[in-house]
């Protein structure tokens, strides 16, 4: 081959690279949102204090709203309504036990769930949390999550 055929091809080859990265850097920002609206956004994890179960936080964004998802042990047991843009300080808490974790929802305890025994868990049913809920009324106007002992 000669030298300026050698010169072409890696020209090309640079052009080529050049192409395929701004092309992916363009689309980024559009291939990260569908990513996150099809996979969500992991938020915690968090092992119970037994050390025998596992449990996931993650946020799935919609278009204009999103929702909570809890996994535990890698199974999804909760997917909640819509919410819209706020800031919830969401996170996961465990009982007592080690065997019950629940979601909470700035102060409200909005989902709870036996490790166990694979069940959620009802009003009546949180004996094993030492977490009150807060009664402060939220600053939303699409709605606010409540405690499922209201």
């Amino acid at each position: 081959m000669k030298s300026s055929s050698k010169k072409l091809v890696a020209l090309l080859g640079s052009v080529g690279l050049l192409v395929v990265v701004t092309i992916w850097y363009a689309a980024g920002a559009e291939i990260l949102y569908f990513w996150r609206v099809f996979f969500g956004i992991h938020v915690q994890s968090s092992i119970s204090p037994t050390g025998t179960y596992s449990a996931d936080l993650w946020i799935k964004p919609n278009l204009a709203d999103f929702n909570f998802v809890v996994k535990v042990d890698g199974k999804r047991v909760y997917i909640s309504p819509d919410h819209c843009r706020n800031d919830y300080d969401e996170k996961l808490v465990w009982g007592r036990s080690g065997e019950q974790v629940t979601l909470v929802l700035k102060g409200r305890r909005v989902f709870a769930y036996n490790a166990r025994t694979k069940t959620p868990l009802g009003k009546g049913e949180l004996a094993d949390f030492d977490l009150v809920p807060s009664s402060e009324p939220l600053d939303s106007d699409c709605g606010y999550p409540t405690d499922i002992e209201e």
